[in-house]
């Protein structure tokens, strides 16, 4: 039964969880009134809460880009390229949980889409394209004359 105490809990959860690296689960661990299928059951069945988390998971994403945008822009000791290469592993899982969380916001483009009409337009006119076909009908010809290096062997 969720209790408005119950509910208050699944509020600063979800704000706990806004503001973290902490999942889900770990932030819940602090609440010993909820677990996390009773946290997404009472999420899927409550208005408020759903719209709540709704906003919380925007908060996150927010929170998220934040922490890139500072640690892409943290400076690194000079030459020492284990930081350089664990910067860029922490950047990168970042831009992964970030595109995940809001993939129309922040996530990779994979499609390439197309809207418009395609209009082709030619670069050789008749007599440039006459003259192109004589010159392969005629290279084609040539080819055909050559004898055959290898004769069959019965």
């Amino acid at each position: 039964m969720l209790t408005d105490e119950i509910k208050e809990d699944m509020f600063d959860a979800m704000d706990d969880y806004a503001c973290t690296m902490d999942s889900m689960e770990k932030v819940l661990a602090n609440y010993p009134t909820l677990s996390i299928r009773q946290f997404f059951r009472y999420v899927d069945k409550e208005e408020d809460l759903r719209q709540y988390y709704v906003r919380a998971m925007e908060r996150r994403g927010e929170y998220l880009m934040t922490l890139h945008w500072e640690l892409a822009n943290e400076p690194l000791p000079p030459m020492d390229m284990s930081a350089v290469q664990n910067k860029r592993v922490r950047i990168a899982a970042l831009e992964y949980q970030i595109g995940k969380l809001a993939p129309k916001k922040y996530g990779t483009k994979v499609g390439v889409e197309h809207t418009g009409e395609v209009k082709v337009t030619p670069q050789l006119d008749n007599t440039q394209f006459e003259k192109l076909k004589d010159a392969l009908l005629q290279k084609a010809n040539e080819v055909k004359m050559v004898e055959q290096p290898f004769e069959d062997v019965e």
